[in-house]
């Protein structure tokens, strides 16, 4: 296997959570992205990189001097309700693959900020028309003050199986 590397940014710990499990099954790298430059990485083969996903924005670092990223997103709306396009018009085509795995959030543990940005969310949600209201917002109304947690080592195989067949 070639020269691989996990950075990740993370705000509560999922997307950290999966970069550990990452690195622990392909025995490589792990940085937190505000502790790498961009120059450092250039000695790697591979980037996985962890970008979690706030009110269905990313929030991470956009590479420009790197080859061969796969970046895996982290968030907490089912795959299926994401709009993995629009996310992914935001990196360059060196970008190999994206992935998807699904997070956690327990309302007593967020900053205030965020309580605040959520309980406006929620008001704002709440006075939709049911037909109205998108599949992230449903996940603001279902987890709103509450603790989950959609987090699963399980989610990790495809990119481990990506990784070991192509790298």
């Amino acid at each position: 296997m070639k020269n691989i590397v996990v950075i990740y940014k993370s705000k509560y710990g999922c997307t950290k959570r999966y970069a550990l499990w990452i690195k622990d099954a392909l025995k490589c790298d792990m940085f937190d992205s505000d502790n790498i430059d961009e120059k450092d990485l250039l000695k790697y083969d591979l980037i996985i990189y962890g970008n979690p996903i706030y009110a269905s924005k990313s929030i991470g670092k956009r590479f420009n001097k790197v080859n061969n990223i796969i970046i895996f997103y982290v968030g907490l709306s089912d795959v299926n309700d994401t709009d993995l396009n629009k996310l992914n018009d935001t990196y360059s085509s060196d970008v190999k693959k994206f992935f998807y795995f699904r997070g956690a959030c327990d309302y007593d543990n967020l900053k205030i900020n965020h309580k605040i940005l959520i309980k406006l969310l929620f008001k704002m949600i709440n006075k939709k028309s049911k037909d109205n209201i998108s599949a992230s917002e449903k996940i603001i109304l279902e987890t709103y003050n509450n603790k989950v947690d959609y987090t699963s080592k399980n989610q990790i195989i495809e990119l481990i199986n990506y990784v070991t067949k192509y790298y």
